[in-house]
């Protein structure tokens, strides 16, 4: 798994995404981050055993949900394609 280094976001972005890879949920958390407008908004952040953490949008949510249920402690050591 190649991960560009360009740019200085504390999250995973599209572009840093080359191939698919397997990570494993170190933790789940509801953050405030600002969009690009500068707007402040409560977001879902997953935390992985290891590179960066990654915004959890709906459809990423869904789909863990439906993999491992809607409890949060229930996803820690999971795995996720990404």
């Amino acid at each position: 798994m190649k991960i560009s280094t360009a740019g200085n976001s504390k999250l995973i972005r599209q572009e840093d995404v080359h191939a698919p890879f397997v990570a494993i949920i170190q933790d789940v958390r509801v953050e405030k981050l600002k969009d690009k407008r500068g707007v402040e908004d409560e977001v879902y952040v997953a935390y992985f055993a290891t590179g960066k953490p990654m915004k959890f949008n709906v459809i990423n949510r869904k789909t863990v949900v439906a993999a491992y249920g809607d409890q949060r402690d229930a996803w820690i050591g999971k795995s996720v394609e990404i």
